[in-house]
């Protein structure tokens, strides 16, 4: 087994830095991430020496490991947009508050991006645990392509898919970063404003 989630998900979420003070209505999000070079190397002469440490990572359980691992990736679904739909889609409208970006959507249409996201999933699951515990190993080389289709499915199948197709660019639209001659503008936006509130105070004073 490889220690690659371990490292991914604990040094990711132990190093990210949360806005401590978001707008009114809307979720924290990362601003910053600590700066992780030496984490990185320690984290890999472990593993290196975990290499040279099998015979005692042999006494381990296999089940314990296997739980570990189900442990990381179940505390790894939070946040995900997908499961964040499927939660609202769980609740009545009124409380959708709490997830912004979903408030102006229909329903029938997320949860037909929701059916269509675990779908893929639940066949990548089946595909893997098939791999796993039968003789048919061979059939983990089918899940590069079904993520391969996966792509094609959602960049040309669905947008030509009208009834759906509005209701995707909205949903995508929050994950677009930001035009960074936008941010330009709205940091010299910024800096404006506050020359002005200290020329404001310097006139009220003087």
């Amino acid at each position: 087994m490889s220690g690659v989630p371990v490292r991914t998900i604990a040094n990711t979420m132990a190093l990210v830095q949360v806005d401590p003070h978001p707008p009114p209505g809307k979720p924290a999000e990362i601003i910053n991430l600590v700066e992780q070079r030496v984490s990185i190397f320690i984290a890999g002469v472990l593993v290196m020496v975990s290499v040279y440490l099998g015979d005692i990572l042999r006494l381990i359980p296999v089940a314990a490991l296997y739980g570990m691992f189900i442990y990381l990736g179940l505390i790894g679904l939070r946040g995900l947009d997908s499961v964040n739909t499927l939660l609202a889609l769980m609740t009545r409208r009124k409380y959708w508050g709490r997830w912004e970006f979903l408030t102006s959507l229909p329903a029938p249409q997320l949860a037909v991006i929701v059916l269509i996201n675990f779908t893929e999933l639940a066949i990548l699951v089946t595909f893997i645990v098939l791999a796993e515990f039968t003789d048919a190993g061979y059939i983990i080389l089918l899940t590069p392509l079904v993520l391969i289709f996966s792509g094609l499915l959602r960049e040309f199948i669905l947008p030509k898919w009208t009834w759906l197709a509005p209701c995707l660019a909205k949903y995508d639209r929050r994950c677009l970063p930001m035009h960074p001659k936008n941010i330009l503008k709205k940091a010299e936006i910024e800096v404006s404003t506050e020359i002005d509130k200290d020329s404001s105070l310097e006139t009220s004073v003087f």
